[in-house]
Order: C-alpha cells, then sequence, then structure tokens
C-alpha cells in the first residue's frame, strides 16, 4: 500500500516517528518521495504464513520419516515371493502415502485460510490451496483481498514441499527400490 510519508498512519506501522506537523522523512533519506509503509494486515499475512510454514514443514519432515520406516520394515518383512514384488510394493505405497501426507498439508492451508475468513467454505478454501500449493493457480477462486499475500506465500511453501518430495521419491527409488544410481540417474 502506497502512502505519502507522514500522511495519516492510523491502522499502519512506520519505523519513524515523525514529529507532529512533519511531512518529510527527517533523516532526508527520501525528500519528498513516496515510500511503502508495511501496514497491520500485511504482517498478519507474513506472520500467519510463517506459521503454516512451520507446521506445513514439521508436519512433512514427520511423514517422510514415517513413511521411510514404513517402507523398511515392509522390505525387512516381505509378504511376496520375490524381490521385485515386495519393491513394487513398497513403492506404490509410498507414492500414496507421499500423495496423503501432501494432501494433509493441503488442508493445513484451508484450514488456515478458511479461520481467517478468506473463504467462505472448507471445500471452496481445499481447492483454492490444492490449485496454490501445487503452482497451478486457477483464477475461478479468490481469497478475500486481505489474504491474497497468505495465499502467494502457500504457492511458494508448496513449490518446496513438492520438490522436496519429488527429491525423496527419487532418493527412495535408489535407496530401497528398482533404481541404481549410475544406472539409471
Amino acid at each position: 500500500m502506497r502512502k505519502k510519508f507522514g500522511a495519516k498512519l492510523s491502522g499502519f506501522g512506520c519505523l519513524i516517528k515523525l514529529p507532529a506537523g512533519e511531512t518529510n522523512c527527517p533523516s532526508h533519506c527520501h525528500g519528498r518521495a513516496t515510500i511503502y509503509i508495511i501496514n497491520s494486515i500485511m504482517v498478519a499475512n507474513l506472520l500467519l504464513a510463517t506459521v503454516f510454514d512451520v507446521v506445513t514443514f514439521l508436519v512433512h519432515a514427520a511423514g517422510l520419516i514415517t513413511l521411510t520406516h514404513m517402507v523398511s520394515f515392509l522390505l525387512a518383512h516381505p509378504i511376496l515371493n520375490g524381490k521385485q514384488g515386495e519393491t513394487v510394493v513398497a513403492m506404490a505405497l509410498l507414492a500414496l502415502g507421499l500423495f496423503i501426507l501432501v494432501a494433509v498439508e493441503i488442508a493445513i492451508w484451508a484450514a488456515g485460510m478458511r479461520l481467517v475468513g478468506a473463504f467462505q467454505d472448507f471445500d471452496t478454501a481445499f481447492y483454492f490451496s490444492a490449485s496454490t500449493f501445487a503452482t497451478i493457480g486457477f483464477n475461478d477462486v479468490a481469497p478475500a483481498k486481505a489474504w491474497r499475500l497468505l495465499s502467494s506465500l502457500e504457492g511458494v511453501t508448496g513449490l518446496l514441499i513438492v520438490g522436496w518430495t519429488a527429491a525423496y521419491l527419487v532418493t527412495s527409488g535408489v535407496r530401497f527400490g528398482p533404481f541404481e544410481r549410475d544406472k539409471h540417474f
């Protein structure tokens, strides 16, 4: 939000307090130029995004650890005859587990969006969060204007989580699955 320095600042936070009646930056680094002031809604968006990020990354880390233990257990206790069959089942369950994990993380963001009032219902919030998290960005649904920055930061989080998930899947394919490091990659 652009405001002239020295204009009415109600609802806005500023790092420099102006003396009464002063309209220019006291250090004269800005002169009469228009500068940007961070408002309280932007701060709320940044703080909530930080909380949602931390929760999302903790859930993702815990989920990957759990999936690693699950695959290790399945491969150590075979239920099918033949090593290749066990590997295929383990990798299929791993892929399903990753899908469920990402869906839970999308639901975390959707619940957060719903709680702050960015959407009227959870279904719409989940749909929006899924397209934002996957960085598809359909424009048929949008959050309330005050929460647009939060949704943009969800896209950044989704990009990081999808990259982490892909890296984990490839690493698991080499560690547990049918891929060999120098042969397939």
